[in-house]
């Protein structure tokens, strides 16, 4: 009995040597994967701390660029607006000019007249003879060029001039012509009126114009 015994307790023994270092392994690992575990979501805590701190630190930066943008664009903009008044004033200031200039010279066109650059006027066309033209205005011209001409006959045609209609007319020139064609010709404006006429001696149709120049 005692033999059964003391090999039951033997049989325990060995047992309980076998499965100790296995149960010792078992716990260790236990132990070293709670730690790991442990020291895992430690470190994990400390990387997201350092993130958001790192996230802020930059976005700090960020708001602190934008600002100082902001900043930068207000200026500019100050300086643009204030630009804008002086070129606004200097605008004012050019019209007031630009109204100057322009009562100056109508001041000045009121004392010295423009003339005119060229005309032609029709003194006679197709009219039988004898025929007085209208008194015709060259104001502001200084030569007469004459030219008539004569659908069958002319001898000759006078030219006269006056300062005024109602005072009697001067005789400036006498044109002789040849055949029905009479030459060009040129003469000085002496007054403000002139006039064309032709006597009997001429057959046909007469036409006569005037080229006024400077």
């Amino acid at each position: 009995m005692f033999r059964k015994y003391f090999s039951f307790i033997l049989g325990a023994l060995l047992l309980l040597m076998v499965a100790s270092p296995a149960l010792a392994k078992s716990k260790e690992s236990k132990d070293d994967k709670e730690s790991k575990k442990e020291h895992k979501i430690f470190a994990t805590h400390n990387w997201v701390e350092e993130k958001i701190e790192e996230s802020l630190s930059s976005f700090q930066l960020f708001y602190q660029g934008l600002v100082a943008r902001l900043d930068n664009l207000d200026e500019v903009l100050a300086s643009l607006l204030d630009k804008n008044d002086q070129q606004d004033q200097y605008v004012l200031q050019l019209e007031e000019q630009v109204g100057g200039l322009e009562t100056r010279i109508a001041s000045l066109e009121s004392l010295h007249p423009s003339t005119p650059g060229t005309a032609t006027v029709v003194l006679a066309d197709n009219v039988p003879q004898p025929f007085t033209s209208q008194l015709i205005d060259v104001s502001g011209y200084s030569n007469i060029a004459i030219s008539a001409s004569s659908s069958d006959y002319i001898e000759k045609y006078v030219i006269h001039y006056t300062d005024n209609p109602d005072n009697p007319l001067i005789e400036q020139t006498v044109v002789w012509c040849l055949g029905g064609t009479c030459p060009e010709t040129t003469l000085p404006i002496l007054s403000q009126y002139y006039r064309f006429s032709i006597d009997l001696a001429a057959n046909g149709l007469v036409t006569a114009t005037a080229e006024l120049t400077n």
